[in-house]
């Protein structure tokens, strides 16, 4: 029943468990007579759980938890195992969260973690299990869901060293207007944080380059097409890119790692959650989040870097 809920529907489970789907099939059907309850809703997306079904879900993750956790305390060896599935945004899933697979994977060489990638405006229906972790950006108010850390990300103008020594970077908003800029989508956000770019960009005849991802805007960037705006964390990592500042505007973007309330005590997903905040938040370098000790270079200093 777990792993059906988890891969979110039969075949998924088929293929984690290694058996028939019609084993899969046939052992719910018979979990579901002992009960005498249906625990899955077919729909086009899939399976959803019922009420019953979610019930049932957070019991089977207690148990399995209690499972865990005796024979950590049995052995002495940490043996976690499972799949944790994290929906996010692909910066977020394929730039920041790989920073320490490394060391994670060699800790926990038994857990799969799965990322399924979405874009900012999509918020997953943890009460669903759309995912087990995900990051938001809009505070949550679901008494189920609960908030693990909470940070912001700063973004400021970032260009490539070889583009800054073409050309001399812009100090203003008028003078972005001169340069070709690669944009994000949410940069086009015309109501939060970036929203005095947003003002900017309507009037910019420029946009070289446009995606939700954040990762092809880096890249664009990284080769020299243009200036965008990103996490100043970026600095720790790409030493081919430097920050600078354009009239003090930097955008502050808050964000929540959350999970849904039945699932934070399994200890594969307690190991995961401590990786996530080390990856995405204050205190390590190339991290997400603002670090207390840094701040974007100079407009003088970069121009100087440049030459």
């Amino acid at each position: 029943m777990l792993e059906v809920a988890r891969a979110g529907s039969f075949l998924a489970a088929r293929e984690r468990l290694k058996v028939s789907q019609p084993t899969v099939s046939r052992k719910i059907d018979d979990l579901e007579r002992q009960l005498g309850a249906k625990l899955f809703i077919r729909t086009a997306r899939g399976i959803d759980l019922t009420e019953v079904g979610r019930r049932v879900l957070a019991i089977a993750e207690k148990m399995e938890n209690l499972a865990s956790t005796s024979g950590i305390e049995a052995t002495g060896q940490s043996r976690l195992s499972g799949v944790i599935r994290f929906k996010v945004t692909d910066g977020i899933g394929g730039y920041w969260l790989p920073l320490m697979l490394e060391r994670f994977h060699a800790e926990n060489p038994h857990i799969t973690v799965e990322v399924s990638v979405c874009d900012d405006r999509t918020v997953p229906d943890l009460s669903r299990r759309e995912a087990d972790i995900t990051v938001v950006y809009r505070e949550p108010t679901d008494p189920d869901v609960c908030v693990l850390a909470a940070d912001e990300a700063v973004g400021a103008p970032l260009a490539s060293v070889t583009y800054a020594a073409r050309h001399s970077l812009p100090t203003t908003f008028e003078e972005l207007l001169q340069h070709p800029f690669c944009a994000h989508d949410m940069h086009f956000t015309t109501a939060g944080p970036w929203a005095p770019l947003a003002k900017v960009l309507q009037r910019h005849q420029k946009v070289v380059y446009r995606s939700s991802s954040s990762l092809a805007v880096c890249q664009a960037v990284r080769r020299g097409l243009g200036i965008t705006y990103m996490p100043i964390g970026v600095m720790d990592r790409e030493p081919d890119a430097m920050f600078f500042d354009i009239e003090g505007f930097r955008a502050r973007v808050p964000f929540w790692l959350v999970c849904h309330k039945d699932v934070k005590d399994i200890p594969s997903v307690r190991a995961m959650v401590d990786y996530i905040k080390a990856a995405l938040f204050r205190g390590l370098n190339g991290s997400l989040s603002r670090r207390p000790d840094i701040d974007v270079i100079d407009i003088e200093m970069a121009n100087k870097r440049g030459r």
